[in-house]
């Protein structure tokens, strides 16, 4: 392909509509009325090649549309302070790892929501799973990346039902194949992979490209984190970084469920759990080991009083909702 070309096409749209299955006459197409000159086939193909040898890099850097904002007295360059704070009450749900999911617990979202009149959802990391785009050996099969799209195409469109916003951040599952493309697919163009199709739904989610979102709740702080730290020891990766960060920390990725203080009685910790199902997980439930558990759970937070919802029934007084058994 020559240099001069592949400098002007839209590498962003077609590695997204290469995802997305679209066909690669289509795409050609659309690069062709784009630009006005010609885009064989087989340019296309040239590119979808690159993608799956590794070899596609950013041709160029365009500050005006880089996702995580610029300092334009510094070339150009990128500065990561657009982390958000959103203010009132929410839940938090994570770890989803669509489509090994327990969409019993991920119907009871719903309904707790509806019970505290909550509005506004925060799905902090691990929507999908990202099977097919995992380094580790594997004893099943993968389950293919356009099956996990259009399970997170589903369940968005039904939490778009009961919720007015919808913030979605990236988690380490998601990682996997942002960091097989270098960059190139950033997750803001990730999110349109995901994003349900109706026109009616668009203004009910937004998404950052960050791990973390600050909840501001009744005059209380709490800090939700998809981090790259894990431990088997629950409320240890809370407490370090409630410590850093000076917050009330809300602590995804690791799989834990527990609630307590650090050490000082300073800061409420929240390790949250996940909406996944240890039995549809093949790394879960094809391993035998001696680490915990994989526990699940989510959280809300209603006026600055932070709890969290786990299935069992000893910790969590699911009555409540449903009534006496």
């Amino acid at each position: 392909m020559a240099p001069s070309l592949r400098h002007i096409l839209d590498l962003g749209y077609i590695i997204t509509a290469l995802l997305r299955n679209d066909s690669i006459r289509a795409i050609a197409e659309r690069e062709t009325e784009r630009l006005g000159i010609p885009v064989s086939r087989n340019t296309i193909i040239g590119v979808s090649r690159d993608i799956r040898n590794g070899r596609l890099r950013p041709p160029s850097f365009d500050p005006l549309t880089y996702s995580f904002g610029r300092e334009r007295d510094n070339g150009g360059i990128p500065v990561f302070d657009g982390q958000v704070t959103i203010e009132g009450s929410v839940i938090i749900i994570n770890d989803v790892h669509l489509p090994f999911t327990n969409y019993d617990l991920a119907q009871r979202v719903v309904d707790v929501a509806g019970y505290y009149d909550i509005t506004t959802m925060v799905i902090a990391g691990d929507l999908l799973d990202m099977d097919s785009q995992s380094t580790f050996k594997r004893k099943v099969r993968s389950v293919p990346l356009a099956q996990e799209i259009d399970a997170a195409r589903e369940l968005l469109a039904y939490y778009a039902q009961h919720f007015t916003r919808i913030w979605v951040m990236p988690g380490n599952h998601e990682e996997r194949l942002l960091k097989h493309l270098d960059g190139e697919l950033t997750f803001d163009l990730f999110t349109d992979l995901i994003r349900p199709p109706d026109p009616e739904l668009v203004d009910v989610f937004m998404f950052t490209p960050y791990d973390q979102i600050t909840i501001d709740s009744g005059g209380h702080e709490y800090m939700v984190v998809h981090q790259r730290n894990s431990s088997a020891i629950s409320l240890k990766i809370g407490e370090s970084l409630a410590w850093k960060y000076q917050k009330n920390m809300i602590v995804t990725h690791q799989h834990n469920s527990a609630k307590g203080y650090d050490k000082y009685g300073r800061y409420l910790i929240i390790d949250s759990g996940g909406l996944h199902n240890q039995k549809r997980t093949p790394y879960m439930g094809l391993k035998t080991s001696t680490g915990p558990v994989h526990d699940e759970g989510f959280v809300t937070v209603v006026n600055g009083w932070a709890e969290l919802w786990v299935p069992d029934e000893r910790y969590t007084q699911w009555s409540r909702l449903y009534g006496a058994a």
